[in-house]
């Protein structure tokens, strides 16, 4: 009797454990399923008071509580051309004009304060008191290269660009101090992977508050360089825990391709296998201790081994140790379906789709109303999409700009 008892004891013992890995189990893949919006908060829509205009055709910058937009020109400018700057905020909206200094292209703009800066090709232009009548053109900085983002840190302006066709093929950067008048350039270590930035553009390069982040497109390793571009850190994962080896072959053979032509010549076999392999798309700081990375595949075992190229996510924050770690890896990208009843998280998708500015993650779309003005109670995926539907059958294009932040 009392050894029947002992072996009932048991097997209840291990029913129970059992039981508690079953269900940290379940947490665990509740926790992997959840897509990016999860760890993202929805703070506010604004929409763009001019109709007409698509909302991928503006370029943006974010500062003080306040996205300001530029229509990308299709053209270069001329001097004197009128360029208006739109600003939308929770007091309404603001147009400001500034007249173009020289004949160039806009490439790129960032507002800091009271201060305007507009890449050109090779010259970054300065406009001062932007907020009056008569705006200010201070002055214009000429640069050795072009490039194609903008950034004010510091008293320092700093441009980046990742061109694999320019004269001079790389990442690079340029900084330039307003205090000192003075400047410097880094051409910073090719990316493994480097040719397919030609294929479909990756953010390989940022920068974030003081410091660079850049990254390999076919091999997960991503470098951080503070102002000085001496690296001071690291993030990465082994192939082990990411492409299981398969990029091996693929990063060989993209290291023979040195020029366009090289490109052009095996175009098939980079279009074939552009989306087969793994490949990191954006690399963004989303505050001071948190990096999100984006990178795609088809050949991931997440993907129920149907070949189709799926988003993921990783999440890294840097501890009270001072060292990155993974805190999430391998999330997906919202995914609706028509009957769903609608909920924020699936609303929107993330990839290929925003922008990150000043702690923001910033999702442009074509969505025309006002999310806080509808009664979205039990409206289902397919009943709001066929109001959206319904209002432009007579009804010009409107741009919505959902920004989010991240849930510390």
């Amino acid at each position: 009797m009392k050894t029947l008892l002992n072996s009932i004891l048991i097997l209840l013992i291990l029913f129970v454990n059992t039981i508690n890995i079953l269900s940290k189990q379940e947490k665990n893949i509740e926790k992997t399923n959840a897509n990016i919006f999860s760890h993202l908060k929805l703070e506010n829509q604004y929409i763009a008071e001019k109709d007409g205009i698509e909302p991928f055709d503006y370029l943006v910058s974010f500062n003080e509580k306040s996205l300001y937009l530029i229509k990308k020109p299709s053209n270069s400018l001329h001097k004197d051309d009128k360029i208006i700057l739109y600003q939308i905020s929770e007091k309404g909206h603001k147009k400001f004009y500034f007249l173009m200094p020289e004949d160039d292209w806009l490439v790129a703009f960032t507002v800091y304060k009271d201060k305007l800066f507009i890449l050109g090709q090779y010259y970054i232009y300065i406009f001062n008191d932007i907020f009056n009548a008569k705006p200010l053109f201070q002055q214009k900085i000429k640069m050795n290269e072009m490039y194609s983002n903008i950034f004010f840190f510091n008293d320092k302006i700093i441009t980046t660009t990742s061109c694999f066709t320019c004269q001079e093929q790389g990442v690079k950067a340029f900084i330039f101090d307003l205090k000192t008048n003075n400047y410097k350039e880094h051409l910073f270590e090719t990316p493994i992977g480097f040719p397919l930035t030609y294929i479909q553009p990756k953010r390989n390069i940022n920068f974030y508050k003081g410091y660079f982040l850049i990254s390999d497109i076919t091999k997960y390793r991503i470098r951080i360089y503070d102002l000085n571009f001496k690296q001071i850190s690291e993030i990465s994962r082994n192939s082990e825990d990411w492409d299981k080896d398969s990029n091996r072959v693929f990063n060989k053979e993209l290291s023979n391709f040195k020029t366009l032509k090289d490109i052009r010549a095996k175009n098939d076999y980079i279009m074939t296998n552009n989306y087969k392999y793994y490949i990191i798309h954006f690399v963004d700081f989303l505050n001071d201790n948190t990096i999100l990375v984006c990178w795609s595949t088809s050949l991931n075992k997440f993907n129920n081994e149907k070949g189709d190229n799926k988003n993921y996510y990783d999440i890294w924050q840097l501890s009270s140790q001072k060292k990155w770690e993974i805190k999430e890896k391998n999330i997906e990208d919202s995914q609706s379906h028509p009957v769903d009843k609608f909920n924020f998280d699936n609303f929107n998708n993330l990839y290929h789709q925003y922008y990150v500015k000043e702690d923001k993650i910033i999702i442009p779309n074509f969505f025309p109303f006002d999310l806080r003005t509808l009664d979205l109670k039990n409206l289902t995926f397919k009943e709001l999409y066929k109001k959206q539907s319904d209002y432009y059958k007579t009804n010009n294009i409107k741009s919505s700009f959902f920004i989010y932040r991240y849930k510390d």
